[in-house]
C-alpha cells in the first residue's frame, strides 16, 4: 500500500539522519556507517533501491546461523549487508554464511565473539569490509585486566576472511593488532575511538599510516589492560596513541647502538619518560642519549669522565642516573652548580664503586644553602659508597661529613651510607665517615708554649738574673769591701 510505502521511506530517512549524527565525529575519510539502532525484532531487513543493496539488522543472536531462520530462501542471495547487535557468538565462521553470496559487509556491535574459525566450504561469501563496533573476544574478566579487550591476533583474520579489504574498528580496546601487519589484501584500517597497547610491536602502523593503508582518530588512546599500580603510576593511559607512538619511535631512532631504549611512561608535563639501559656494554664515555630520558642505566662501564651530565643538553631533564662500578675519580664542582641550579626536576647520581678520593663539597654546599633560601623542594641526592675517600684531608673530610649527614635525611637509607668509608691508605683506614669524630681528627696542633710557660720562663730568668747580681755584689765586697750601690742609698747605712 502506498502509505506503507511512504511509512517505510520515512523510516529509512529517520534511520539515516540518526546515524549521521553518531558518525560526526568520524574521520573524513571513513564512508561506512556504524550499525544502525533496530527494532525489537531479531532481524529486520532494508532495501535500499537506489544502491542495489539489502542490509540485515539482527539483535541478540547466538550464532550466525540464526539469521537464515528470519530470512527467505530468496532473500539470502540478495544480503549485502549484515549487522549484528548485542550478539554472544563463540565461535565465528564464514560457514555459517553459506549461500549469501552477495554479502561484501559484515558488522558487530555491542557483541562478543571468540574462536575466529577459518571456513571449510567453497560457497562463502567474499567478505570485503569488517567492522567492529564496541566488540570483545575475551571470556571472562580476569583480576588482572581492566576492561573488554580485542585481540586481533587471535583472529586470524589472513585465513578467516582471506577477502578482507577494509576493517573498521569503533571503541574497541585492542591488545594485538600484528596479525594485519602481514595482511597483502587489507587495504584499508580505521581505528576510532577505544583504545590500543601502546607497545613498540606497532610501530609498523605508523609506516602504514605514511603509506595511506591506516587512518586512527586522535580520540584514540594507549590502554594497559594491568590494575598494577606500579605499572599504571605515570602511565601511558588516557594519552593519544599516536603521540605516544611517535615518541617511541623517535625514542628507538636516536637510542645508541649498544643500549636499550624505552618509553615507559608519560610526566605531568605531557613529556614522555625515557629509560635507556646501558649496563655493562663496554661505555668508555657518557653516550649520546635520547632526548627526552630521564633515567640512564650505565653501571659496569669504563666510564671516566661524567662532565658531559652536566654540559650534554641530553642529559638535562636526567632525574636518575647510575654510574656504579665505572673508573669516575673527578667531579667539576662550578659544572655541577650551574647544572643543578638551572632545573626545577629531582636528581639523583649514583657512583659507588668508583675512585673518587674528594668531592667538590663546597659547590655542592651551596647548592643546598641556595636552594634553602630559595625555597627549592628538589635537592640532588648521591649514592657514594664504596669510593677509596681522603679521611686524612681535613679541608675536605669535614665539610664531606655534612654533606654524607644531609643524604642520610634525603634519601633515607642507612644502608647506603655504612659503605662511604676512608681510603685504606688513609689513617682510619675502612672507618664509616659518618662515625669519625672529625673535630678532635682536624684538631689543629696544640701551640709550642702556653702562655703559663712562658710566664714561668720569665720568672726563673728573673731569678737567676737576681742570683748573679748577688754573687756579683758580694764577689765586689769581699775583694773591694764596696757595698752594692742600693745600700749606700738607704739613710741608716
Amino acid at each position: 500500500m502506498w502509505w506503507s510505502a511512504a511509512m517505510g521511506r520515512w523510516l529509512v530517512v529517520v534511520a539515516t539522519l540518526a546515524v549521521s549524527q553518531v558518525n560526526t565525529r568520524i574521520s573524513q575519510t571513513i564512508n561506512i556507517q556504524r550499525p544502525k539502532t533496530i527494532s525489537p525484532k531479531p532481524c529486520t531487513i532494508l532495501t535500499y533501491q537506489d544502491k542495489n543493496e539489502t542490509e540485515v539488522l539482527c539483535e541478540g543472536l547466538h550464532a550466525l546461523q540464526e539469521v537464515r531462520t528470519y530470512l527467505s530462501s530468496d532473500q539470502v542471495p540478495r544480503v549485502t549487508q549484515l549487522t549484528v547487535r548485542r550478539a554472544n557468538f563463540s565461535s565465528f565462521t564464514l560457514d555459517d554464511l553459506v549461500d549469501f553470496e552477495s554479502l561484501h559487509t559484515l558488522m558487530f556491535n555491542s557483541s562478543f565473539v571468540s574462536n575466529w574459525q577459518p571456513p571449510s566450504l567453497t560457497s562463502i561469501p567474499k567478505v570485503r569490509t569488517l567492522v567492529l563496533d564496541k566488540s570483545w573476544d575475551n571470556e571472562t574478566l580476569e583480576t588482572n585486566v581492566k576492561t573488554l579487550t580485542l585481540n586481533i591476533t587471535q583472529m586470524q583474520f589472513l585465513s578467516v576472511l582471506p577477502g578482507l579489504e577494509e576493517l573498521y574498528i569503533y571503541d574497541c580496546y585492542i591488545i594485538h593488532l600484528s596479525q594485519l601487519y602481514n595482511s597483502s589484501s587489507l587495504q584499508k584500517l580505521n581505528i576510532i575511538g577505544g583504545g590500543l597497547t601502546c607497545e613498540e610491536d606497532k610501530l609498523w602502523i605508523l609506516d602504514w599510516i605514511d603509506a595511506g593503508r591506516i587512518a586512527i582518530a586522535d580520540n584514540t588512546t594507549c590502554f594497559s589492560p594491568s590494575l598494577d599500580f606500579m605499572k599504571t603510576s605515570y602511565s601511558l593511559n588516557e594519552n593519544e596513541f599516536l603521540t605516544i607512538m611517535e615518541y617511541r619511535k623517535e625514542t628507538q631512532r636516536e637510542c645508541p647502538a649498544p643500549c636499550n631504549c624505552s618509553v615507559t611512561g608519560m610526566k605531568e608535563n605531557k613529556l614522555p619518560m625515557v629509560h635507556i639501559m646501558c649496563r655493562n656494554v663496554g661505555l668508555t664515555e657518557l653516550p649520546q642519549i635520547p632526548r627526552y630520558t630521564t633515567r640512564a642505566y650505565l653501571e659496569r662501564n669504563n666510564i671516566t669522565n661524567m662532565t658531559a651530565l652536566f654540559t650534554n643538553e641530553r642529559y638535562h631533564r636526567i632525574d636518575s642516573i647510575l654510574l656504579d662500578h665505572n673508573h669516575i675519580s673527578y667531579m667539576d664542582g662550578q659544572l655541577f652548580y650551574n647544572y643543578v641550579m638551572n632545573r626545577s626536576l629531582d636528581l639523583g647520581i649514583s657512583l659507588e664503586h668508583n675512585e673518587f678520593t674528594t668531592m667538590p663539597v663546597k659547590e655542592m654546599k651551596r647548592v643546598y644553602d641556595e636552594g634553602l633560601k630559595q625555597g627549592k623542594s628538589y635537592f640532588p641526592t648521591f649514592s657514594l659508597g664504596n669510593n677509596p675517600w681522603n679521611c686524612d684531608d681535613c679541608q675536605f673530610i669535614q665539610e664531606f661529613q655534612n654533606l654524607v649527614y644531609y643524604q642520610r635525611t634525603q634519601i633515607n637509607k642507612e644502608r647506603a651510607l655504612i659503605n662511604i668509608r676512608c681510603a685504606e691508605w688513609t689513617s682510619n683506614a675502612g672507618r664509616q665517615v659518618i662515625k669519625l669524630d672529625v673535630k678532635s681528627l682536624c684538631a689543629p696542633d696544640p701551640p709550642l708554649l702556653e702562655p703559663l710557660d712562658i710566664l714561668n720562663i720569665c720568672m726563673g730568668i728573673f731569678l737567676l738574673l737576681l742570683i748573679i747580681n748577688f754573687l756579683h755584689n758580694f764577689h765586689q765586697y769581699r775583694r773591694h769591701g764596696k757595698l752594692p750601690w742600693i745600700i749606700t742609698q738607704v739613710p741608716c747605712c
